[in-house]
């Protein structure tokens, strides 16, 4: 205290404790069908508390295993180690774990821990159909395992060639990565979702504020010269994914989302100044960069939607020779857009519509499937429609085949098949019943129904009559976690290995593990296809009884290659890079065996991420960690 140069000053000691507290200790997470050591620590702060018993109590997703309390004697102040065996079962979900510790003085301690218990392993997806005519009827069955929230049964019925709405959008929404180009093929689709069925409240409410995020997101990679970047840090555009993700923000606004009025801007004048730059290629820089067409004719394409057509580039670009069949196309649909018909039927005029497969490991994140979908988009903006229903058909059979597909692909087609949609006119009429219990029957004017079967009990049956004429098409779509990962090792035109050494380097086995131990995890990726590979995307989930050593999050951490983008999280390292042929790239991550128990050890993949035929991965196992 002071005043007018006097001053003083005073302190005192105060401690804060209650006569007797508990502190427990668990990970941030843990895994279905896992053993692990609760450790409590118990304080006893006076002399009075000679006895302690301790509890322990769950809300169900884990057991107790030996007793759920124990009782411990203190001949002096001081604190003591108790440890409770807790065991997961196959239930997911938060679970809330109560401890309480009391003596026979009166005093009492409480603790609340939540705590989330994830399945790790694989979702699979299993799909059956039928095409049922005026008065014919189907029964589809299906079968989940356990009880996870991820599992889902989705019926589908169509009267336009199928989309397979039900597994394209549950592979969109459930894909694990996160680049601008995967988070623009998430949202694209949900404009149109409302095209294919009726949707409810709930459901609008979702999809609408899924679109704003992924709006919001997109804001934070885009530069000062208007581009955008593929991955959130990196300092220069990627010219094909500014190009799609101008197109989601342009046709957003359109759908009426709130989307920034200069980031448009911005952007249309980035496309402005690379299409007027662009220059053809001469031949023999065509046989190294064929992609680069395509990426004009998009941008183009991109310009007059946004209503800012660069007629010059796209009239200079009309007239060169040998255009490849993509960049008609597209060109064509961007004179499409600008009303200029006839020469957008110049372009196309005996052009093929079916697309050969080429190496997806492209610039433009291209398939065969992506590009048929654009012809498809082509031939609706010029209303050709017959024409587009037998392009349509080929996306279907796209859509429906069983190969994984790339997001670009799936967006494309699913958009395409919307815009279809909206041009033509129909409705649905059939009744059906879930295991013989009648649903309410359906008459619609939308193309697609759509509906979410309860998935308990975990089998059943499905039962549909078509009433109205013409044909249409039955799908079930049954999406559910293994329970326990026995899928084997897969190694196409990718290979892993990975092997675990202590800090000094020397190989170690982790089957079990002393508590405490510091110790890395080397995975080798190796590219054994005749190609190079762009977007590897390498995901690495530990044990939860292991804790991750984040050691550099905006560098290469010490013993691994180089990488485009790393992403670290709780339980888990998502690692993206590119590899070349007959190349590998060694990745390491610092661990610690930090709570005892059994664990599950999941198995570590590594995908193309545009390449369907390209992904690798090892068998999960079990490991333990011993106090």
């Amino acid at each position: 205290a002071g005043e007018d140069g006097s001053y003083g000053k005073t302190a005192k000691a105060t401690p804060v404790r209650t006569p007797l507290m508990i502190l427990s200790t668990l990970p941030r997470v843990l895994s279905t069908q896992e053993e692990i050591l609760l450790p409590i620590n118990v304080f006893a702060m006076e002399k009075g508390i000679k006895e302690v018993t301790v509890s322990v109590s769950t809300s169900g997703k884990t057991t107790l295993i030996g007793g759920a309390s124990q009782t411990i004697r203190f001949d002096k102040n001081g604190d003591k180690l108790l440890f409770f065996r807790l065991k997961t079962g196959i239930k997911t979900g938060k679970e809330t774990i109560l401890l309480s510790a009391s003596s026979g003085s009166g005093q009492r301690s409480k603790e609340r821990i939540e705590i989330e218990v994830r399945n790790p392993n694989p979702i699979i997806t299993q799909r059956e159909s039928r095409w049922i005519k005026e008065g014919e009827h189907c029964e589809l069955s299906y079968a989940t395992e356990g009880n996870s929230n991820k599992n889902r049964v989705e019926l589908e019925v169509s009267r336009i060639p199928s989309v397979d709405l039900s597994r394209r959008m549950n592979f969109l929404s459930n894909y694990p990565h996160s680049c601008s180009e995967q988070l623009t093929s998430k949202a694209l689709p949900l404009l149109y979702l409302s095209t294919f069925k009726t949707m409810t409240t709930a459901e609008k409410e979702k999809s609408k504020s899924n679109v704003q995020k992924t709006i919001n997101q997109l804001y934070g990679r885009q530069l000062s010269n208007g581009g955008f970047t593929y991955w959130p840090g990196m300092a220069v555009a990627n010219e094909w994914i500014s190009s799609y993700v101008g197109m989601f923000l342009v046709l957003a606004q359109e759908k009426g989302y709130a989307v920034n009025a200069t980031a448009i801007q911005r952007w249309k004048h980035f496309q402005q100044i690379a299409a007027r730059q662009w220059r053809p290629l001469t031949q023999q820089q065509r046989l190294s960069y064929q992609s680069t067409e395509e990426q004009q004719a998009y941008r183009l394409y991109t310009l007059a939607l946004a209503a800012a057509p660069e007629m010059g580039a796209m009239n200079r670009m009309k007239e060169l020779p040998q255009l490849s069949v993509q960049a008609k196309w597209r060109l064509a649909a961007a004179y499409a857009l600008y009303g200029k018909k006839k020469a957008a039927e110049e372009l196309i005029f005996q052009t093929p519509r079916s697309i050969d497969d080429y190496a997806t490991n492209n610039s433009i994140y291209g398939s065969s499937e992506r590009d048929e979908a654009m012809i498809l988009e082509t031939l609706v903006l010029l209303k050709r429609i017959q024409e587009a229903l037998t392009q349509a058909q080929k996306v279907s059979d796209n859509l429906a085949a069983e190969n994984r597909f790339s997001t670009q692909s799936t967006a494309f087609s699913l958009v395409a098949m919307a815009q279809l949609a909206e041009e033509l006119s129909g409705t649905l009429d059939f009744n059906w019943k879930v295991n013989n219990e009648k649903q309410l029957a359906v008459k619609s004017a939308k193309p697609l129904y759509k509906a979410t079967l309860p998935t308990s009990p975990n089998r059943g049956k499905v039962t549909v009559n078509q009433l109205g004429t013409g044909a249409v098409k039955v799908e079930l779509l049954v999406r559910t976690q293994l329970i326990n990962d026995t899928l084997p090792v897969l190694s196409n035109n990718l290979y892993i290995d990975v092997h675990y050494t202590n800090l000094a380097g020397a190989a170690i086995n982790v089957e079990r593990l002393k508590q405490g131990t510091d110790f890395k995890a080397v995975v080798t990726v190796r590219n054994t296809s005749t190609s190079s590979y762009n977007d590897l995307a390498l995901t690495h989930i530990i044990p939860s009884g292991w804790e991750i050593f984040n050691e550099n999050s905006l560098a290469s951490p010490s013993g691994s290659d180089s990488f485009t983008y790393q992403d670290v999280r709780d339980d888990r390292v998502l690692t993206y890079f590119d590899l070349g042929r007959n190349k590998s790239k060694k990745f390491a991550i610092r661990l610690q065996a930090t709570y005892a128990g059994e664990f599950v050890l999941p198995a570590i993949q590594c995908e193309a991420m545009y390449d369907i035929r390209s992904e690798a991965r090892t068998k999960a196992e079990r490991v333990k960690v011993e106090r």
